[in-house]
């Protein structure tokens, strides 16, 4: 009686447990988020470096063995305009709306109004 009552306890968990586990697939690709500045003073730096993170992207998704736990990644873009506000606007989006994991820029003074967003969104 009580290895049955175990047994289907264990099945029970089993269950509860495998419930909410989602599978990896290439659809459910990693949203990263992509922040430079495409417009402002420093519109040049953005204009250079966003053939860089689409080259990246591109090479990574196109090499399974260099996707992340099996996954490719969708890039998702947020203009900084050289400024903190819209910085700070810009990784909000991203990481709210298209929920990022992470975001790799800006390459601007608005990186120091960015960084306590990424740190409470758990991404530093």
């Amino acid at each position: 009686m009580m290895k049955k009552l175990s047994v289907i306890a264990l099945v029970a968990l089993c269950i509860g447990v495998f419930s909410f586990v989602q599978p990896v697939t290439a659809a459910n690709p990693i949203p990263l988020g992509l922040l430079l500045p495409y417009t402002g003073d420093w519109a040049w730096v953005g204009a250079g470096a966003d053939p860089g993170g689409e080259l990246a992207v591109k090479e990574i998704n196109s090499d399974k063995s260099l996707q992340p736990i099996g996954r490719p990644i969708k890039l998702y873009k947020g203009d900084t305009e050289t400024k903190s506000k819209p910085a700070i606007e810009a990784a909000r989006k991203l990481y709210d709306v298209n929920k990022v994991v992470g975001i790799v820029g800006p390459s601007s003074a608005s990186i120091r109004s960015v960084i306590p967003l990424s740190k409470e969104a758990g991404a530093v």
